[in-house]
């Protein structure tokens, strides 16, 4: 306006339209500016809202008990590497044979992991998006322990030679059964695991929510490879008849007990964002 108006602008005889004029320009200026930032602001307390639905700061004995089923699913782990390949050589499956089956580990990861992750973003259960999928794998994870730990008692009562020499394909059958679908499901627990962390606790408590799920998983594998060093055929006065039986029950037993208690003391609220959800989509 100054390089247009020179002598109006240098002899202060500005007239009322370029007045005007330079008033609209430097309003509208700050209009946009305000509005920018204030859309920004409001774009992100939204994802900031999505992102942390039900966040809440906690004691770090309260974040300890709500993180405990990711030490249940390492107790699964850990004693599932113990009396896997000993059960497995037992039903005489050869070396190669062994290894094969244990693909199970990598492939449920790279499979189970993203597809669950994906999906629970998505839900829409009343009773939250994360813990529908944890009683599920938490449930599936207790079937498949107690399938490989009593395969071989199952595959008598179905027709499997009792004898050391026997061939037992029902019992190796139900075996490796029971091995992948502990392998998935134990996979699909860790995911909505480590999402609900990420859920539940405020962005200042996230580095002690890492720390303490680091705690959890060393004490699932203590406990698990603490039990395997045990007697417990002796320990159990004849309840089992065998150490893979009673790891496998007592195990399960663990597991269950670290899954209610994430299960109990998460209060997760229904997600019913729109930006990435679909109006039909969710797990009902």
């Amino acid at each position: 306006l100054a390089r247009k108006q020179p002598n109006k602008l240098c002899n202060g005889f500005m007239d009322s339209r370029l007045w005007l004029e330079l008033w609209t320009l430097v309003h509208s200026k700050k209009a946009m500016t305000v509005v920018d930032t204030d859309e920004d602001d409001i774009i992100g307390s939204d994802a900031s809202a999505e992102t942390n639905l039900g966040a809440q700061r906690v004691s770090w004995a309260k974040m300890f008990f709500m993180t405990l089923g990711f030490c249940g699913a390492q107790i699964a782990w850990g004693t599932q590497n113990g009396i896997a390949t000993p059960t497995l050589r037992e039903l005489g499956l050869s070396h190669s044979s062994t290894a094969l089956i244990w693909l199970a580990g990598p492939i449920s990861g790279i499979v189970a992991q993203p597809v669950v992750g994906a999906w629970s973003d998505t839900c829409k259960s009343r009773f939250g998006r994360r813990r529908p999928f944890i009683f599920a794998s938490g449930v599936l994870v207790c079937c498949s322990m107690l399938l490989f730990g009593y395969a071989r008692l199952i595959g008598q009562q179905l027709g499997d030679g009792t004898g050391a020499h026997d061939s037992k394909p029902m019992a190796v059958s139900l075996a490796i059964l029971g091995f992948w679908i502990m392998d998935f499901s134990v996979n699909a627990l860790q995911g909505p695991m480590r999402a609900l962390a990420s859920d539940m606790f405020v962005a200042e408590q996230q580095s002690m929510a890492g720390g303490i799920f680091a705690l959890q998983n060393g004490l699932g594998g203590v406990i698990s490879y603490g039990l395997g060093a045990l007697d417990l055929v002796a320990l159990a006065h004849g309840a089992f008849r065998t150490q893979v039986r009673a790891l496998s029950v007592i195990a399960v037993c663990c597991v269950m007990i670290c899954v209610s208690s994430t299960l109990l003391l998460t209060a997760e609220r229904p997600f019913e964002g729109a930006k990435h959800e679909a109006e039909d989509g969710g797990c009902g």
